[in-house]
């Protein structure tokens, strides 16, 4: 019921709705709340959406006074959808008056609960309610353990509540799906959880999360990942979320789901300005190659730190997302300039490894024609964003028993392949140019990592068919 007048508000507050959805939500409201009322304006084809807007207010206030008096353990919270600055008012001010009220029944519930507290002493030998290890009270956590403790909040949330979305756009009949924008939403989640999540510990959990109404898309047409396995893998809490690495020098940090599917990872707020800006041409990219080899995000987040600052995080499935044992991994990006690894502790290998070890993919001529004609497009499509640095992500499997239907596999079945294209957020910006400049005054401009997008599509293309893919 709430989520009905919640989605209307939503809409009415970016300025989407028409008289034809004007008259569908007001059947909606009529079935779920019953009155003659709306059900005379619904039959009368001519509704006012100001009138709807007051009992969805009022809606949303009763049933939050309701929520909160009949059942101290039955939490809630507060839902905002932005597209823009302009949206958040209009959102804001139109729920103006039952937001001031959770606040004010926040507080008499809070003194409530202190009240009793201090009346009723906790008997011998019971103990606190516990919480995550990850962010136990009074310890300022890292970075790394702060994300890996938001993540099953944020996942639950942001899941749970888009598939009520969906619902309840059933229900009405009229969908708020965009794929013109990415949307932005800002949620709060209570300590003490509610009821699209887990706890998030001892303070309340502030999350943005972007993009979620194109990433679905990826996930369950390319990626082919249900909601329930994103739940079960990053949304339970009591799954770990192993620490792979942190870059001392970005100080990102790099975190992967104990089933090895999904990779989590931090991102600068220039790399993820980047990512939220081409997401529309992103999800245009996969809805015309569903088994494109440009890696596949999945969620963007963006938390608050202790320390006042705020991380963006990034949720993409693995490009080694398999049963199999991955024997050599490189990481490709078609430049050979310092392009080595420096000890045979790296397990990743780089450009030049790969040549000096002499391989190549050995796939059918069919095979590496589609290979090829895959990442053409990849690249011509990053080209088009202005984008460079990228990286061609490459497994190498040598035992290939119970390989899935549809691997990738050498020509004679002994060796498994994995191919994704990564990290492809740098923007060609002033920073880069400078780079280049240097570079080509030093003598090494078409053999280092940084060029013009398209340079540097054309020449990893090269790289790819000359030395990557077996001779034609």
């Amino acid at each position: 019921k709430k989520a009905v007048f919640a989605q209307f508000l939503i809409q009415n507050a970016t300025g989407n709705v028409t008289p034809e959805d004007a008259v569908k939500y007001c059947k909606a409201f009529a079935t779920v709340a019953g009155t003659s009322e709306l059900e005379q304006l619904a039959d009368s084809g001519s509704v006012s959406v100001d009138t709807l807007r007051k009992v969805a207010v009022g809606e949303l206030r009763e049933s939050w006074t309701q929520c909160v008096y009949s059942n101290a353990a039955n939490r809630f919270y507060i839902y905002t959808a932005v597209s823009n600055s302009g949206a958040r008012a209009a959102w804001k001010n139109a729920a103006a008056h039952a937001v001031k009220l959770v606040a004010i029944l926040n507080s008499r519930r809070a003194e409530a609960d202190a009240m009793e507290a201090a009346a009723v002493p906790a008997a011998e030998g019971d103990a606190p309610e516990s919480e995550p290890a990850q962010v136990s009270k009074g310890k300022i956590v890292s970075v790394s353990d702060r994300v890996a403790a938001a993540i099953p909040v944020m996942v639950q949330t942001t899941i749970r509540f888009n598939q009520a979305l969906a619902e309840q756009s059933s229900t009405t009949g009229v969908s708020v799906s965009d794929t013109a924008r990415a949307e932005r939403r800002a949620f709060s989640v209570p300590r003490g959880g509610c009821a699209f999540s887990p706890s998030p510990g001892t303070k309340e959990l502030h999350f943005e999360s972007f993009g979620s109404n194109l990433l679905e898309f990826v996930q369950s047409e390319c990626s082919q990942i249900t909601d329930g396995e994103m739940l079960a893998s990053l949304g339970n809490p009591e799954e770990e979320i192993r620490v792979l690495s942190t870059n001392s020098k970005s100080g990102e940090v790099f975190l992967m789901s104990g089933c090895g599917r999904f990779i989590i990872k931090t991102i600068s707020d220039p790399e993820a300005e980047r990512l939220i800006q081409i997401l529309p041409a992103y999800r245009q990219h996969f809805a015309a190659n569903r088994t494109s080899m440009l890696g596949r995000y999945l969620a963007i987040y963006r938390i608050s730190l202790e320390s006042g600052s705020s991380r963006y995080i990034t949720v993409m499935h693995s490009v080694f997302d398999t049963p199999l044992k991955i024997g050599r991994m490189y990481d490709l990006k078609g430049s050979t300039h310092k392009r080595f690894v420096k000890s045979d502790a790296e397990s990743v290998r780089k450009d030049q490894d790969w040549l000096n070890d002499g391989l190549k993919l050995k796939v059918t001529p069919a095979q590496a024609q589609a290979l090829a004609a895959d990442h053409s497009s990849v690249t011509s499509f990053l080209a088009s964003c202005n984008v460079m640095d990228y990286s061609i992500l490459l497994g190498v499997a040598a035992d290939t028993a119970g390989a899935p239907d549809g691997q990738l596999l050498s020509e004679d079945g002994s060796e498994a392949y994995f191919v994704g294209v990564i990290d492809f957020l740098v923007d060609f910006g002033f920073k880069k140019k400078a780079e280049f400049l240097l570079h080509q005054l030093q003598g090494v401009g078409q053999t280092a990592s940084v060029m013009d997008p398209q340079s540097y599509a054309a020449r990893q293309c090269k790289f790819f068919v000359d030395s990557i893919l077996p001779p034609s």
